[in-house]
């Protein structure tokens, strides 16, 4: 669940990941809360992957979001985020199921995104089909074994590198 906000509730990182998991305790339902800040998202919308992927078929619940629709291949912007993806491969097993979750959504939404497809349900599906759907959902929840955990940062390792090589390849091109 992506909370959008006027202006920021927080002072540093740790205060927003206390509130974040605040408001993911307080729910019933077993969710993922993103606190974001409406100004941020507009300006980094056109060059994230992820963002466009998920604001391409979101349900608003309150308020309203105008983001510009459009597509910007940000070379910049995906090494930034293939950095953070490097992050978890480099923390391994030591990092919580959730961020190698993410990680893999990120780096679907850079391959799609560099097909000219922007479709998170694609994103979604994708991982499923590679990881298959007991690893993903285990991910998810946080409740991984040794073995799950080795198999999902083996591939992301692949799937890192594979997007590694064809962003230095078009940047060649």
């Amino acid at each position: 669940v992506m909370v959008v906000l006027k202006r920021r509730l927080w002072k540093n990182l740790l205060e927003k990941r206390r509130l974040e998991r605040k408001i993911e305790n307080s729910s019933d339902l077993n969710i993922d809360v993103q606190l974001v800040v409406y100004s941020e998202i507009k300006k980094t919308y056109t060059y994230s992957p992820f963002l466009q992927s998920v604001f391409e078929d979101y349900k608003l619940i309150y308020g309203d979001l105008n983001l510009n629709k459009g597509i910007k291949i940000d070379k910049d912007y995906l090494y930034g985020a293939l950095l953070n993806v490097e992050i978890v491969i480099d923390l391994g097993k030591d990092i919580e199921d959730k961020y190698i979750y993410n990680a893999l959504r990120t780096c679907y939404s850079i391959k799609f995104l560099l097909d000219g497809i922007v479709n998170y349900e694609n994103v979604i599906q994708e991982i499923k089909k590679n990881l298959g759907i007991e690893i993903v959902e285990a991910l998810r929840n946080g409740i991984t074994n040794k073995f799950q955990k080795d198999i999902a940062l083996r591939f992301l390792k692949n799937l890192y590198k594979e997007l590694e090589v064809e962003l230095n390849e078009q940047e060649k091109d």
